[in-house]
């Protein structure tokens, strides 16, 4: 199983988001507070091997993991290591400053871990972190012995002792230590995970696994690749993951001189959509006129209009004998490929696993590669191979989170999810070497230096003159039986498609209780691809431009997906995809039971009270496929017979009443009429609203004119120096796409979802728990640093390995 998480926002953030890993297990040690295979110094947390025939603590741990994982439990809840161990600091976005320790971080914006989730660090990490953030140039390593015990829900949110820790999640640096690496035949390749031991404890270790061919648990701890690291970054050496986003953000904040890039505005179109009559599948090229020039009521209307002139342009026929361009002879509700459908999926530019990939050899109108498995898959249902492009979904945790984040609709379906690039940004990537293997990690381009240079093209630099465009686009499989169904889906109602459903192999350790069978018994799990016809209920864009350097961000949903969506004046579905009317409303009363969920609704919980699976905007633990070896335990129960529907709402009203909105009412209006008037299912979506950057250049009247801001504007800052995230009062969330990017404290200022505020403490959450829409676009790819992509992410952590 491949996890993603496409939304973290900084260094404090990061250190919170430690992911369950592993197995409940017995250990062999009789006497708990005796270790088995190490002995760790409760001075300085060197180790050295009791056993001797073990050289190093790195060798002891690679082969016997479970009692590796419960020596290292027993050092962190030591009364040396709590006394020696500080709370990490925190810092003052107005200053830069770092506050002392013993201040606990509230983690308000992520849906797997708990509200108020303390972190200790030993004194090595906090010195090598805090030196890092004082020196953000300098390449972050974190010292050999650094430990991070993390607590991921706590019953109670003052709890400041690591010895009172539910669900602790632990990483522990072991010099030497690596379980697989990156290229398994290759002794000098680098090693996944770097030198990282991970594990999860709640009174025994834990699993999320299971094989049910050979019956029995899988082994997860002390593994590269199983759910911490899924989470957090599947990269050759997860240093990174403490200081990489905040470093890249903090420089573009407090470092953020304007970049004179030598452009100009280049030919444009997208004003107020004032007398539009028709469709046009001409892509405008920008808004016409400076964001600054105007109100940020007209600037916003601007915006809009480019937002749903892109989203016609995107869904026009294609052309069959060029990628992304349309086929102008056609209407829009004529069949045939979409123009964004004929991008690059991400598999087709990376392939991190094959150590001679690049794209030298590789040129845009290439055929789509597909792996065997779906050449296959498509013989089998006797459907043509020899089709230009596919959409082959091979993501199903977009929606923000980690790995219990996937997606379930009413009809107990997964969402699935894919993402794709134009020419322009293809042929950048192309151009600099950033797709080839070895050339970047999770978060772009390897170092600093690479990630600030590197540019993506606007529409004045591009190959195209589109600018550089990422698509992600949403897909619920299509449920027309009314046997099986809880709400039979009109296909006709939905832009629909026929497409390949993917599941990478995954390689499995069979008999890992038992300890004395040295190596494990590795399996692989073969890959899946199947058939399935979907609709799309999702679909976000992202294009820079040059009035817009850091990127235009609109996002569209299905109307049937969540009350809220229809106008006033149209008819309310009969039914929604990812909202259940018999459940109960969201009262205070019944989102004081639910905000003590997380991370996410457990058996044990829901057996009490069937309400909880109505809670809204919360995953459901069951979904990931917990371990049945667990239900024991009284933790995580069995299986499912089927997945549980999520309840989803939207918690930002497209209304009237919305200053932000009044141009979305008016937009969705006329493009949706002339939409029905072509008879095209794309009638039923709508713009939920557009994101943009105010001041992202300086006006022609400076010298040099038109340079790029690239600085946010924090409290206090001139705004003449540097770029907002507008609207000021949207928060931009797509009930598909970022279902759980949800907060029980509302967020303020610009660093969106960072920072609760003063009132945010556990006793007011108890008191009024109210959710809010955490982030947005802007706020959360801001912090990726590399000109606001994810696409590296992605490239590493959802893979297709194709054949040739």
């Amino acid at each position: 199983m491949s996890l993603n998480f496409n939304s973290v926002n900084s260094i404090l953030l990061l250190l919170l988001l430690f992911s369950p890993l592993i197995l409940f297990i017995s250990c062999d040690n009789d006497d708990p507070r005796n270790p088995v295979v190490l002995r760790i110094d409760p001075d300085d947390d060197s180790c050295e091997p009791l056993i001797e025939e073990y050289a190093t603590c790195a060798e002891a741990c690679e082969n016997e993991p479970g009692n590796c994982a419960n020596d290292i439990q027993l050092h962190i809840e030591s009364d040396g290591f709590i006394n020696r161990r500080i709370i990490n600091p925190t810092i003052d976005n107005s200053t830069g400053e770092i506050l002392p320790g013993e201040v606990q971080k509230p983690n308000i914006q992520s849906p797997m871990h708990g509200l108020f989730v303390p972190v200790w660090n030993n004194p090595q990490l906090n010195d090598a972190i805090e030196n890092a953030l004082m020196n953000p140039f300098d390449k972050f390593v974190a010292p050999d012995w650094s430990i991070s015990a993390k607590v991921n829900n706590a019953v109670e949110p003052e709890n400041t002792n690591p010895r009172d820790l539910n669900w602790s999640t632990v990483m522990y640096k072991i010099p030497g230590y690596c379980v697989e690496r990156i290229f398994p035949d290759d002794p000098d390749a680098p090693c996944l995970g770097g030198e990282w031991f991970w594990y999860l404890n709640r009174g025994g270790l834990l699993s999320f696994d299971w094989d049910s061919v050979d019956n029995s648990s899988v082994a997860s701890f002390g593994k590269a690749t199983d759910f911490c690291l899924d989470c957090h970054g599947a990269v050759a050496d997860t240093d990174w993951l403490w200081i990489t986003h905040d470093l890249i953000r903090r420089e573009q904040q407090l470092q953020g001189l304007p970049i004179i890039d030598g452009h100009t505005p280049g030919l444009t179109g997208a004003a107020f959509c004032e007398g539009i009559t028709e469709l046009s599948p001409d892509r405008p090229q920008d808004v016409l006129f400076d964001p600054a020039s105007l109100s940020e009521e007209q600037a916003n209307r601007m915006f809009n209009c480019y937002s749903w002139q892109t989203f016609i342009a995107l869904f026009w026929p294609a052309s069959e004998s060029q990628r992304g361009i349309p086929d102008k002879t056609k209407s829009i509700a004529d069949s045939g490929q979409r123009v964004w459908g004929t991008y690059k999926q991400t598999y087709e530019m990376f392939q991190p696993m094959d150590p001679d990939w690049t794209l030298d050899d590789r040129n845009w109108n290439d055929d789509q590669p597909l792996p065997e498995v779906c050449r296959d898959a498509l013989i089998a249902n006797n459907l043509p191979t020899d089709t230009k492009t596919f959409q082959v979904l091979n993501e199903t945790h977009q929606a923000y989170g980690s790995q219990f984040n996937n997606l379930i609709d009413q009809n107990n379906n997964e969402v699935h999810y894919n993402v794709r690039v134009n020419r322009d940004e293809f042929e950048r990537m192309k151009e600099m070497g950033f797709a080839d293997t070895g050339t970047y990690d999770y978060n772009g381009p390897f170092s600093v230096e690479n990630k600030t240079r590197f540019q993506m093209p606007d529409n004045t630099d591009g190959f195209t003159g589109e600018g550089a465009t990422e698509l992600k686009s949403a897909w619920k499989i299509m449920c027309t039986d009314p046997e099986i169904c809880n709400n039979v889906d009109d296909p006709s109602r939905y832009f629909t498609e026929t497409a390949l459903i993917y599941t990478p192999p995954t390689v499995k350790t069979i008999d890992a209780l038992n300890i004395d069978i040295i190596p494990q018994n590795n399996i692989t799990v073969p890959a899946t691809c199947e058939v399935a016809e979907v609709g799309l209920v999702g679909f976000h864009i992202a294009v820079k431009t040059f009035w817009a350097p850091q990127w235009i961000w609109p996002t569209f949903e299905h109307i049937d997906n969540v009350p809220g969506n229809t106008a006033d004046d149209e008819p309310v579905p009969d039914t929604f995809s990812f909202f259940d009317p018999e459940c109960p409303e969201p009262t205070e009363e019944f989102l004081q039971e639910c905000v003590q969920q997380r991370p996410g609704i457990i058996p044990n919980d829901q057996a009490d009270n069937q309400d909880l699976r109505c809670c809204p905007n919360q995953m459901v633990i069951l979904n990931s496929s917990p371990d049945p070896a667990n239900e024991e335990s009284d933790l995580v129960g069995l299986r499912p017979p089927n997945p549980i529907p999520i309840q989803v709402n939207r918690l930002d009203q497209i209304a009237e009443n919305n200053p932000n909105q009044v141009s979305v009412l008016e937009f969705n209006k006329l493009f949706r009429g002339l939409l029905a008037e072509e008879d095209s299912p794309l009638k039923n979506y709508i713009l939920v609203n557009t994101q943009w950057p105010g001041n992202g250049r300086t006006s022609a009247d400076t010298e040099p004119p038109y340079q790029v801001i690239n600085k946010l504007c924090l409290e206090g800052d001139d705004e003449q120096t540097c770029f907002d995230l507008l609207p000021k009062g949207l928060r931009l969330r797509n009930s598909t796409i970022e279902t759980y990017d949800m907060a029980y404290c509302e967020p303020t200022g610009e660093d969106i979802g960072n920072e609760g505020g003063p009132d945010c403490t556990a006793d007011n959450v108890e008191d009024n728990p109210v959710q809010h829409s955490s982030g947005g676009c802007m706020n959360c790819h801001f912090s990726a640093g590399t000109d606001s992509s994810f696409i590296w992410a992605d490239a590493l952590e959802e893979q297709v390995p194709l054949d040739n």
